[in-house]
């Protein structure tokens, strides 16, 4: 209030805080008239208070053509946001779709997996074809347990009996073909 009033009568000043009380970084500054307002205007503007630039613009009422149009998805009225209701509202029709779609359950190597049912039919995709072979691939199920969390390995369990598994190559004496 003080540092604007050096040019004219100040009637309300408003510096704008977030919800912690810390300053936002701008603010409102009322003055009498409309003189006086741009008087300021071209006095204040690009100093500088402390290490802060001023940038003064006369404020608009809501929904002015000249002020910019929102851009996050967020934003009532913008395009991103009619994008993302729109992208919602089809997760949302798919997720009740695929409620309503019967389930096959079957066992696999003791563990139950959901398989669904293609319009009546029993067979299964060829996605769900190779994952069905690679769970009763040993290869792949060695592999898979190399990376597995240690909370899911017992502490003594260690990678010795894969070890056991390789072949061990043995050594043969040659008799040496040199003369001499």
């Amino acid at each position: 209030r003080e540092h604007f009033a050096e040019v004219a009568e100040v009637t309300d000043a408003r510096v704008c805080t977030g919800p912690d009380g810390r300053s936002r970084c701008f603010g409102f500054i009322g003055f009498r008239t409309e003189k006086d307002a741009k008087r300021a205007l071209r006095h204040f503007s690009n100093t500088f208070i402390d290490t802060s630039k001023i940038s003064i613009e006369f404020a608009r009422p809501m929904g002015d053509e000249s002020i910019s149009r929102p851009w996050s998805k967020y934003s009532a009225g913008s395009s991103a946001n009619e994008l993302h209701k729109a992208k919602q509202e089809r997760k949302a029709a798919e997720a009740a779709a695929a409620a309503a779609k019967p389930e096959d359950t079957k066992r696999i190597a003791g563990k139950v997996d959901k398989v669904k049912v293609d319009k009546g039919s029993k067979k299964m995709t060829a996605d769900q074809a190779l994952l069905l072979k690679a769970k009763n691939d040993p290869e792949m199920r060695a592999f898979v347990n190399t990376f597995a969390k240690r909370s899911k390995k017992q502490v003594w369990q260690n990678d010795d009996s894969e070890l056991d598994k390789i072949p061990v190559v043995q050594q043969q004496a040659v008799q040496s073909r040199k003369t001499g």
